[in-house]
């Protein structure tokens, strides 16, 4: 599977079922029901009395991919992504692919990035996308395999609006 990230936009989905563009505030039954019909998800929401805690989301997961679609708590519309692994992306005729290195990443997309984490996450800020290494992701630095190094790309997420980002 490869996804086409387009900032501002959304992305499109290009699979075995062809390709299917998802943009950013479609309703969460529409992504269901039509874009994603072929693919299980798990319904994760948590609503709490504070809003800022609640989250509305669906996670895609099974031996090949592991992404998830998070939604406005009020509208359900689309208002980030998140792969874990399993898909291509696609950005600007840049193609990343999980296990590659950050720093060349950053070389291909010719943007400089804003460092977060102590440098495992790069944040683009005129993409509205981060991605992250396996450190930052939780993975133990002693059971390094050549796709989960510290240094290379095992996160990606990308959302309509990155200022909550800003602010760190």
């Amino acid at each position: 599977m490869k996804l086409i990230y387009i900032p501002d936009v959304g992305f499109t989905i290009d699979d075995h079922l062809g390709q299917r563009t998802i943009t950013w505030n479609d309703q969460r039954k529409h992504i269901r029901k039509t874009i994603l019909k072929e693919y299980s998800y798990k319904k994760d929401d948590r609503l709490y009395d504070e809003v800022e805690l609640s989250q509305k989301r669906d996670i895609y997961h099974n031996n090949e991919v592991f992404f998830v679609l998070s939604y406005d708590i009020s509208s359900n519309c689309l208002k980030e992504l998140e792969i874990h692994h399993g898909i291509d992306i696609e950005i600007n005729g840049v193609v990343i692919k999980f296990g590659d290195e950050m720093t060349t990443v950053t070389q291909k997309l010719r943007i400089e990035p804003t460092i977060l984490d102590e440098g495992g996450t790069y944040l683009f800020p005129s993409l509205k996308m981060t991605i992250s290494n396996g450190r930052v992701m939780g993975d133990d630095d002693d059971d390094e395999s050549d796709t989960t190094s510290s240094e290379n790309v095992a996160y990606f997420y990308a959302s309509n609006n990155v200022d909550h980002l800003l602010a760190l």
